[in-house]
């Protein structure tokens, strides 16, 4: 009986040790290998979609109750074959919506050069307020606050809508742009578009609009005076929020003069959006309201051609539509160094090409 326990129990052995065997691998020797472990299947990296992206974008965008906005521009515009403009803005708004005010700071330097030795800067300090109370601006160059009449007061908001649609220009950049490259960053969405076409240019408009109304519409003119030879924008969107963060354009035209000769002019544009539903309610100071001189309505007459805004902001938008031989009157300055690192360099977020 112990013999034949003893037989069962080699062979039960026997078979568990074939098993065993059978799951191992040899090699050409017959040695026994260990099984490879099997690899996991890589894990897939899901699509970033645009569409999705700006879409959660303007969602968000339209629930604002307020933010701030910090607007920059740079222009060099040359218009004849010695001259040349620089338009250098500078802005920070605060807004809040529903209802509209808002309280903007800014700061325009122009410098104008027409030869080596006949070149002037201006540089004009501008702050205004809009509320229900009413439509208040002061410019460095008069040193005084002026109330708009009230009765112009409605038409001013709708002449100047810049600041009460948040989401409006995403949605131009989703209706316009069929090609959109996106690349994801640490924080950031990255979508990146150019383009020449009249639909972009509508975009570079209402970038435009966002810095001041006025260089919109001198921009439009410029645009049929001009060939587009380059356009070029990008939108980072925080990847938590959705919210957009900054928007940028560069574009690059050439004018074509009577003579034939092609003068090239470039503009950038920055506009970095903060304070997201974080903002300081709006309210224009007491000293502002007591202060303020009430516009003249004689004053006012140039509304219809915004004639009074080029005279307060300091800007001679009409230089672009003039003859070489057709100068204006020119305001010496004193040359103030801006540096545009800290505005128009790249965001620090890096992103994955």
């Amino acid at each position: 009986m112990a013999q034949i326990r003893k037989g069962l129990l080699l062979i039960m052995l026997a078979v568990f040790t074939s098993a065993c065997m059978s799951e191992a691998e040899t090699d050409e020797n017959g040695n026994n290998t260990e099984p490879p472990e099997q690899e996991e299947p890589p894990e897939q990296k899901e699509s970033i979609d645009s569409d999705e992206v700006l879409d959660n974008a303007i969602d968000i965008m339209e629930d604002l109750e307020n933010y701030a906005i910090d607007t920059n521009m740079n222009q060099d515009i040359q218009f004849n074959e010695e001259g040349y403009l620089k338009n250098k803005y500078r802005s920070h708004t605060v807004v809040n919506l529903d209802p509209i005010s808002y309280h903007e700071s800014s700061t325009i330097q122009t410098t104008e050069e027409n030869g080596e030795s006949d070149t002037s800067t201006n540089v004009v300090g501008l702050e205004r307020y809009f509320s229900e109370e009413g439509y208040y601006i002061f410019d460095s160059n008069d040193g005084r606050w002026i109330k708009f009449p009230d009765e112009f007061t409605e038409d001013l908001q709708s002449y100047d809508e810049s600041f009460e649609k948040p989401a409006h220009t995403l949605e131009l950049i989703e209706a316009y742009t069929d090609d959109i490259h996106i690349s994801e960053g640490d924080q950031h969405y990255r979508l990146t578009f150019s383009g020449e076409n009249e639909q972009l240019q509508q975009i570079a408009l209402e970038m435009m609009r966002m810095v001041n109304t006025d260089f919109s519409e001198m921009m439009e003119d410029m645009m049929y005076m001009t060939e587009m030879e380059d356009l070029e924008f990008e939108l980072l969107i925080d990847k938590e929020t959705f919210y957009a963060k900054t928007l940028r354009m560069d574009m690059n035209m050439n004018m074509n003069s009577e003579e034939g000769q092609s003068y090239n002019s470039t503009h950038t544009v920055v506009a970095r959006y903060s304070e997201f539903n974080e903002a300081e309610e709006i309210s224009i100071p007491d000293d502002v309201l007591e202060n303020a001189e009430e516009m003249e309505l004689e004053e006012f007459s140039g509304f219809n051609d915004m004639e009074e805004f080029d005279t307060i902001e300091g800007i001679k938008i009409e230089e672009f539509y003039e003859d070489e031989d057709e100068e204006n009157e020119e305001e010496d300055g004193e040359e103030i160094e801006i540096d545009l690192n800290e505005f128009l360099s790249n965001d620090e977020d890096e992103v994955e090409s």
